[in-house]
C-alpha cells in the first residue's frame, strides 16, 4: 500500500492506521507524485516488494499531484 500526501501529519495518520489494521501489508509513504512513481518503479524493478496493490493519494499536491502522476503513468494514450 502506498500512501501519498504532501501533509506529513496526514501521511503519518493514514500509515499508522493501515499498519495497525492491515498488519500483513507493507505500507510505504510518499510526499509527492514523483516520489510515488519512484516507489512503484522500485517495487516493480526488484525492490523485493512486488507491485503495489493500493495507492491512496491526496487529490491535490504541489507540482504533480498523485492522480495526475497515476494517469500519466498508466493511462497515456497509445498512438
Amino acid at each position: 500500500i502506498i500512501v501519498a500526501d504532501d501533509s506529513q501529519q496526514m501521511r503519518n495518520l493514514v500509515c499508522a492506521w493501515l499498519a495497525r489494521t492491515h498488519r500483513e501489508a507493507t505500507v510505504v509513504a510518499a510526499s509527492t507524485g514523483r516520489e510515488v512513481l519512484e516507489v512503484v518503479r522500485t517495487m516493480i524493478e526488484g525492490g523485493g516488494r512486488g507491485r503495489p496493490i493500493v495507492v491512496i493519494s491526496d487529490y491535490r499536491m504541489p507540482g504533480l499531484d498523485g492522480l495526475s502522476r497515476w494517469l500519466e503513468r498508466y493511462y497515456t494514450p497509445k498512438p
